[in-house]
């Protein structure tokens, strides 16, 4: 009889456990539908550095899908650091959705041209679920960004157990087995934008894209 038990309740972790890491993936993938970005890009160059022309960008994200974001705010990144020196530029919006006005950064910037690859305009978003397995409710800052040089978007990616790993990074005194080393808590991941592939459009003409 216990050994019935025992089973049972594996199978229910293992079940639990599985639709876990599908509502994981599902968040994952979710995190960039409905919104639209604008780079903002000039169309004239500043020609006052004749070797490097800068241009103007001033870019801005809208919500275009159902949903609501709360605790919205746009950040500028360089690499993969927040550019601190446009920090002043940032905009916040408590709440934000289809019928939310498009907001950005509060003024254009002006960056050498060569350099825009290295240069993403985003958003941070809260983001509440329900854990299966506990049954708790988790929030987190989920991030979303676009790069100004190229067609590319990314989402923040935080790995499995990320509080637990935050917490193993401050532990000094296990250095001998890896703890208290500061490592990252996730990782940037290119999205796809748009799936439809141009044979399901009714106008496909049969030749290749």
């Amino acid at each position: 009889m216990s050994s019935a038990v025992s089973f049972v309740a594996l199978t229910v972790a293992l079940i639990a456990l599985l639709r876990d890491t599908w509502e994981h993936r599902q968040s994952r993938s979710a995190g960039v539908q409905g919104l639209s970005f604008d780079a903002g890009r000039s169309i004239v160059r500043n020609l006052n550095y004749q070797e490097r022309p800068r241009r103007k960008f001033e870019p801005s994200v809208a919500a275009v899908g159902p949903g609501t974001r709360y605790d919205v705010r746009t950040y500028v990144w360089v690499d993969d650091q927040v550019e601190l020196k446009w920090k002043h530029l940032r905009q916040d919006v408590d709440r934000c959705d289809n019928t939310t006005p498009r907001f950005g950064l509060k003024d254009a910037i002006e960056i050498y041209e060569d350099e825009a690859e290295r240069v993403w305009f985003g958003i941070s978003f809260i983001e509440t679920s329900v854990s299966a397995v506990t049954n708790t409710n988790r929030v987190r800052t989920q991030y979303v960004r676009t790069n100004l040089g190229r067609i590319e978007v990314q989402v923040w990616k935080w790995y499995r157990f990320s509080e637990l790993r935050k917490w193993w990074h401050r532990q000094q005194r296990f250095k001998f087995w890896g703890g208290g080393t500061p490592a990252p808590l996730g990782r940037w991941k290119c999205v796809a934008t748009d799936g439809t592939r141009p044979e399901h459009f009714p106008v496909w003409d049969g030749l290749p894209s």
